[in-house]
């Protein structure tokens, strides 16, 4: 029985990444989708994003902004886990709030997705409802920004790990969005959570206007399963 060498590496390869953390991320915002690369790092999701304690907040490397929002994914070396991030403002930045939401209604967040990690700058301003399963995220800050750290969300790899997010409330209208790649300017990817020039006030948590899709991790592995079927059934 002989198969096929290059069927053989490529076979090997899509199985191996069933243990490895998922590189692209599928990110859909007002009626367009782009994929995006997480951060990786040999520091944990919370120390990249290096709160500073109450008077600093978080500065994550690529520079958080006033006036600005970043969303990004995080990925340590050496492990399979994924967090996703956020932060609003920055220190000496314009006061404001906003309100987020993290959820999936159709079939609720993935199992393992339940935790905390950074919460700039109260315990209350970023948590997990077991009761209703999605995080809430409800910051007012004066000069300084808010955000944080919540995974882990390849917790259950044989799961297509949907994240519905809402943001509403923002107290100030002038605010820029983005989604942060590894490899890309930070200003790449703008995020759009307006409509008709207005920011949504009240009520616009119920329907998400950002969905992040991560690939399962088992579907790439089925792939290369079926690439040894074919070599197999072609040399019998």
């Amino acid at each position: 029985m002989c198969y096929s060498l290059k069927n053989l590496s490529i076979a090997a390869l899509l199985l191996s990444f069933y243990a490895l953390p998922v590189s692209a991320v599928s990110v859909s915002n007002d009626g367009s989708s782009f994929n995006v690369n997480p951060i990786t790092g040999s520091e944990t999701a919370a120390q990249y994003y290096d709160y500073g304690g109450l008077a600093n907040g978080g500065n994550p490397d690529f520079g958080p902004e006033s006036r600005k929002g970043f969303f990004w994914l995080y990925e340590q070396e050496g492990t399979s886990t994924m967090q996703l991030c956020m932060i609003v403002n920055r220190q000496g930045g314009v006061a404001s709030n906003v309100d987020m939401r993290f959820f999936n209604a159709d079939a609720g967040l993935p199992a393992g997705f339940d935790t905390v990690l950074v919460a700039d700058d109260k315990s209350s301003e970023l948590q997990y409802e077991a009761s209703e399963n999605e995080f809430h995220g409800n910051w007012l800050w004066s000069s300084f920004g808010d955000g944080g750290v919540i995974g882990d969300l390849l917790s259950n790899p044989e799961e297509n790990s949907e994240i519905q997010v809402a943001v509403g409330n923002l107290a100030s209208t002038d605010f820029d969005w983005y989604f942060v790649s590894q490899g890309e300017s930070k200003y790449s990817n703008p995020l759009n959570f307006y409509d008709d020039g207005t920011f949504e006030g009240s009520g616009s948590l119920t329907d998400p206007q950002m969905i992040i899709t991560i690939p399962e991790p088992a579907s790439i592995a089925i792939l290369g399963l079926g690439l040894l079927l074919k070599d197999r059934r072609r040399n019998r």
